[in-house]
């Protein structure tokens, strides 16, 4: 539409003066629509055309690693609507030309095309007296030399601008553009020579010596200057002899030649505007960007103007977009990896004490955490033990065993004369007077023999009756 509009006020500057304007208003009023609408869409027609042959290329390598050459017979059809030697009148431009030239040359139906040639030209046909304020000297920029003398002039000078303009847009969405096209023609070149790819190395020719025409390999392509020459205010570019917002992703500072892409970590979001460091927590990966993407989750940037993200280390987290920091990891929690958006608690028989760790730890040997999430492990009561490492639940002591301390990894065998007659004892218990246990681990106290006895608790052996002994006839000491 931008186009569209350039052209027609441009056309407005020429048929203001026009001396047969009252008799010729209406065709020429078709005549400046026609004009209008047949060099936008010509532009962007050849936009699409060269577009397709770069998103071919674009696709090849970028998203499926093929050679460039796999490319090229799709390149080949796609910029033959520009240059068609077979067949000259299918060409975008001549299409464009021909509409043109039905909608405003009396010379194609002198009958439904009421004004006159010098209505357009605003001149007496040598081309030295134009009223379109240096009109001539606009369009050599584009390759006319010589001024306007005549319709086909015209033309070809508003096509040519509608030409730059495009392959200004082409250079913007596609900064390899210059690189692409030149692998593309190697890739033409080593195949079958065809009228069709004779015409498209003829298109690529021309699109590079636009583009670089420095041959430095720089795109530094400028439409203009042309009418109103001059530098444009802070924002702007000039684009067929008219200052220009620059599109969002791009900035002019000081408004000489042409807008060019934000680059990394910067972007524009409105027309006209400078470009901007991304702000933190966000990121521009690529030139031309009109806004900054926010990191994502496990991912942070706490500077500004960045092009990438930094994954969250390990034992910090950020569990949103755009975050511009990550958190430690509290405690009971870890992050064991980078780039995680959320801490995991530690597993039951495991605990973690400090902030931002990356691993639990194993309970030690007497100890146990019941719960996912703890902080620090509990110890074993008394009567309980756990064997070792990373225990969930404390184990009784077995019958025959006890002990007494807290966070014990064994329990200990009861001395010779104690039991423990049950599970989860914190001690072992005395035998009573009459009973013995010989052995440790022992569970139950055993009596006394006939003839023996113990007249105090815990023993572990029995004592003989007295008076049992030499030269005794009996002994009744009953066991006790």
């Amino acid at each position: 539409m931008r186009k569209a509009i350039l052209v027609l006020s441009i056309f407005a500057l020429v048929v203001s003066t026009s001396p047969a304007r009252a008799q010729s208003e209406k065709t020429l009023a078709k005549c400046a629509k026609t004009v209008a609408s047949e060099t936008g869409k010509y532009g962007a027609s050849y936009v699409k055309a060269v577009g397709g042959c770069l998103d071919k290329i674009s696709k090849a390598v970028i998203q499926n690693g093929r050679a460039i050459g796999t490319a090229a017979p799709a390149c080949v059809s796609a910029l033959r609507k520009v240059a068609n030697t077979d067949a000259s009148d299918k060409e975008l431009g001549a299409r464009a030309t021909a509409k043109i030239g039905k909608a405003c040359d009396p010379d194609v139906d002198p009958r439904k095309i009421l004004h006159l040639e010098v209505d357009i030209l605003g001149t007496s046909g040598d081309g030295e007296d134009l009223n379109a304020q240096n009109l001539d000297t606009w369009c050599q920029n584009f390759g006319v030399a010589g001024g306007i003398n005549d319709l086909d002039d015209w033309v070809t000078c508003l096509l040519d601008g509608a030409t730059c303009q495009a392959r200004q847009s082409l250079a913007t969405r596609y900064p390899r553009a210059l690189e692409w096209l030149d692998a593309m023609r190697l890739a033409i070149e080593a195949g079958e020579s065809t009228p069709a790819t004779i015409d498209a190395l003829l298109v690529i020719n021309r699109i590079q010596l636009a583009l670089d025409p420095n041959d430095d390999s720089e795109i530094d392509l400028t439409c203009g200057p042309g009418a109103g020459d001059g530098p444009c205010a802070a924002g702007q570019e000039r684009a067929l002899g008219v200052c220009t917002n620059c599109s969002a992703g791009r900035e002019n500072p000081d408004g000489l030649g042409s807008c060019t892409p934000c680059p990394t970590g910067e972007f524009s979001a409105g027309a006209g505007q400078a470009c901007t460091k991304c702000p933190q927590g966000r990121f521009a990966g690529s030139v031309g960007l009109s806004t900054c993407e926010p990191c994502d989750s496990g991912f942070y940037q706490d500077s500004e103007g960045a092009s990438s993200c930094t994954s969250c280390a390990k034992g910090t987290v950020s569990s949103i977009q755009g975050a511009s920091s990550c958190q430690e990891c509290p405690v009971g929690r870890v992050a064991a990896t980078v780039g995680l958006s959320t801490c995991s608690k530690c597993q039951a028989g495991k605990f973690q004490g400090a902030t931002g760790a990356s691993a639990c730890e194993k309970c030690d040997p007497g100890t146990v955490s019941s719960f996912e999430g703890s902080q620090l492990c509990d110890e074993c009561g008394a009567g309980t033990f756990a064997p070792s490492a990373g225990q969930t639940t404390c184990i009784n002591c077995p019958s025959g065993r006890a002990t007494a301390q807290t966070g014990s990894s064994t329990c200990s065998l009861c001395a010779p004369g104690t039991v423990a007659s049950s599970q989860g004892l914190s001690s072992c218990a005395d035998c009573a007077m009459g009973k013995f246990q010989a052995v440790a681990g022992q569970t139950t106290c055993q009596n006394c023999p006939v003839d023996t006895y113990n007249p105090t608790t815990g023993m572990k052996v029995c004592l003989p009756c007295p008076g049992v002994g030499a030269g005794a006839a009996t002994c009744d000491c009953a066991a006790f």
